[in-house]
């Protein structure tokens, strides 16, 4: 695996482009709760955008969405207490569909 310093996108063995992103709860006035997952898919183009949503007081992840580049909007995604249906199927409690796509590609540890 190797990191762009540059645009921070991880490269699993030569095929896979992974963007990493960090979506930080933002309580609002009303006791709702929102996550902005903000990508720039036309300048860094990564084959998947693996979004860590964190839990509301932004210390542990909370879930993780896994993006493929052809379903991604222009600029950001906003995801709220309820989830749009379109994007539950891309929700995941934990890292292991992540894992298994990586091993498809050639990984055999762990990342990172």
């Amino acid at each position: 695996m190797a990191r762009d310093p540059k645009t921070d996108l991880l490269t699993i063995n030569d095929k896979l482009v992974v963007s990493l992103v960090l979506a930080r709860c933002q309580p609002q006035g009303d006791g709702r709760l929102r996550w902005r997952i903000r990508f720039d898919p036309m300048r860094y183009q990564a084959d998947v955008t693996l979004a860590v949503r964190l839990h509301p007081d932004n210390r542990e992840e909370l879930d993780y969405y896994l993006l493929p580049w052809l379903d991604l909007p222009r600029q950001e995604i906003r995801l709220c207490n309820r989830t749009s249906i379109a994007f539950e199927a891309f929700r995941f409690e934990d890292l292991g569909f992540a894992y298994g796509m990586a091993e498809r590609v050639g990984i055999r540890r762990k990342w990172g």
